[in-house]
């Protein structure tokens, strides 16, 4: 018969593809990790807290969580040894993440190395070589760029997002978001990874229409310290999107950057004392 379903071929693999931009890169210890939220369960039995981790970490512009308007994102690389304290291999992730960036056109070179040698000692612990530095890494061509990326499955762990093409630096995305898994709150995605897709366009918060986006953006950084990391996790945690801007640039990119509270002084929104942000609009 012309029909055979016993004859049925391998499922075809679905990939599915995001819009992101990179949030973060950089060697941290596994403490660290733990305190950013990359280790919910705490730090791996067996694991030294000053074991280095690479923070590769990314941010989807076109898809977020139904259930509580937080946006999608992924770890792209993890921690560099094994538990046994030898190299990952060219399974892991850091490998399959650099050999990703690396094929792109122009190839850039994403991994960046340990040039203050915070990690020679635990390198010396394991019996390798110390990290180093990474002369081709320029970070202006990572962290706070947009890449479109394809979601690739994983033997162990989380699946991890790997470059398809580089947006120019300064690109804004303007299309639609995507509302992933059950908007009554379910975690588990659609099987086409969408729910009513929405418009999303970029407002910048000192502009007219940028009110409301300010308001939010003030609201998380009454109080806090001007400069360090911690702001860029604080407006993630109030829910601000990709899609506010200042100055043409992202306003967590401005976090990340530590320019966002000096723009926000510039324009009359706030004060600082004693590194503190206080709100004056």
């Amino acid at each position: 018969m012309g029909y055979d379903p016993t004859q049925a071929g391998d499922p075809i693999p679905r990939k599915f593809k995001n819009v992101m931009r990179c949030m973060v890169n950089e060697i941290i210890t596994m403490a660290e990790a733990v305190s950013r939220g990359r280790y919910f369960k705490g730090l791996p039995e067996g694991v030294a807290e000053g074991e280095p981790y690479w923070d590769f970490y990314f941010q989807a512009l076109d898809a977020k969580w139904a259930r509580d308007g937080s946006w999608l994102d992924w770890k792209a690389a993890g921690r560099l040894f094994t538990k046994e304290g030898k190299r990952q291999d060219n399974t892991a992730k850091p490998y399959r993440v650099s050999t990703g960036f690396a094929g792109l056109t122009p190839p850039i070179s994403v991994f960046p190395g340990d040039p203050d040698g915070r990690f020679d000692g635990f390198c010396e612990s394991v019996h390798d070589e110390p990290l180093g530095g990474n002369p081709n890494y320029d970070a202006s061509k990572v962290v706070g760029r947009v890449f479109h990326c394809v979601i690739e499955e994983v033997e162990f762990g989380t699946d991890m997002p790997l470059p398809i093409t580089a947006e120019p630096e300064g690109y804004i995305y303007t299309d639609k978001i995507r509302e992933l898994g059950s908007s009554t709150g379910g975690s588990d995605m659609n099987l086409d990874g969408t729910v009513a897709p929405v418009a999303s366009a970029p407002a910048d918060i000192l502009a007219d229409g940028g009110a409301e986006g300010l308001k939010q953006v003030l609201a998380v950084l009454d109080g806090k310290p001007a400069e360090g990391d911690g702001l860029f996790d604080m407006l993630q945690a109030g829910g601000v999107g990709s899609n506010l801007t200042i100055d043409g640039e992202s306003v967590i990119g401005a976090a990340l950057s530590d320019t966002l509270a000096g723009k926000l002084q510039e324009a009359g929104k706030i004060t600082i004392t004693d590194g503190k942000i206080g709100v004056t609009a």
